[in-house]
C-alpha cells in the first residue's frame, strides 16, 4: 500500500502496517471494553461509566472533572439528542452538524475538563463523527493552522480542528475505508475517524515510539536479506 499524503501536509508511511501494529498493541486497551462490560451506548444519555471509560484512553480525568461533567449531564444530553448516532464525519459538508457539535463541545468543557478529555468521552457516544483530539492531535493541527485557531474559544478551536481533520479524512477516504474493511475481516471494529486519528497519532506522538520501531524493523529486514 502506498503512503498517505494528508491535505494538511503530513505523510503517513506504511499505513496498513501501522494500523495493524496499533490493533496488535493498543486495540484491547483503548478500543475494546473490559471483559464483562458492555460498550458505551451510542445514545443521548451520558452515564457515569461513559465518563470513566475515558480513562482507557488515558484521559487522566480527576474526580472534580467527573463530578462537574455529571452535574452538566442534562445539558450535554440535550446537545447529544440533536446529533443522530448514525451521522458520519464523511457525510457531505452540509450534513455535518457543525453548530450542534460546537454546542456539545461547549457544554462538555467544564472546570477540570478540556478538549482532550471531552472528546475522549464524546467519541464513544458518536464514534463515526467525533475524533479524539488529544494533546498530540491538537498539537499537530495547531502547528499547521495556528493563525486560524488563535483567539478562538476552546470549544470553537475544537470544532475548527475537527473541520481540518475532516478535510484530511476526505482527502484519503478510499484508503481509510479499505483499512476499515481490512480490520473488520479480523473482527476489529474501528470507524474511519478512529483509524485516521490513530495513524496521525502514531506518526506525530513526541516519543517517536512507532516511528523508531518501524525503522528498527526496516533495518532488521535489510540485515536478514
Amino acid at each position: 500500500m502506498e503512503d498517505i499524503k494528508l491535505e494538511s501536509g503530513l505523510t503517513l508511511k506504511e499505513p496498513e502496517c501501522m494500523i495493524m501494529k496499533y490493533v496488535a498493541e493498543m486495540y484491547v486497551q483503548w478500543d475494546e471494553p473490559p471483559a464483562g462490560v458492555t460498550r458505551v451506548k451510542q445514545d443521548s444519555s451520558l452515564a457515569i461509566l461513559d465518563i470513566l471509560f475515558s480513562l482507557l484512553l488515558n484521559s487522566r480525568i480527576r474526580s472534580e472533572g467527573v463530578w462537574n461533567l455529571w452535574q452538566a449531564r442534562e445539558s450535554i444530553n440535550e446537545a447529544l439528542a440533536v446529533i443522530p448516532p448514525s451521522l458520519e464525519l464523511t457525510a457531505s459538508e452540509s450534513e455535518v452538524p457543525w453548530d450542534a457539535l460546537e454546542t456539545l463541545l461547549r457544554r462538555s468543557i467544564v472546570p477540570w475538563v478540556r478538549i482532550a478529555t471531552a472528546t475522549k468521552i464524546l467519541h464513544r457516544k458518536r464514534p463515526k463523527l467525533i475524533p479524539v483530539l488529544d494533546s498530540v492531535l491538537q498539537g499537530y493541527y495547531w502547528e499547521r493552522c495556528r493563525t486560524a485557531l488563535r483567539g478562538l474559544e476552546e470549544w470553537e478551536r475544537g470544532v475548527a480542528m475537527m473541520r481540518k481533520f475532516r478535510d484530511d479524512l476526505m482527502h484519503c477516504k478510499p484508503t481509510i475505508d479499505y483499512l476499515c474493511n481490512r480490520l473488520e475481516q479480523d473482527r476489529k471494529l474501528l470507524t474511519p475517524v478512529r483509524v485516521l486519528e490513530a495513524l496521525i497519532w502514531m506518526a506525530t506522538e513526541p516519543n517517536g515510539y512507532y516511528r523508531k520501531k518501524r525503522s528498527e524493523e526496516h533495518m532488521a529486514s535489510i540485515d536478514s536479506s
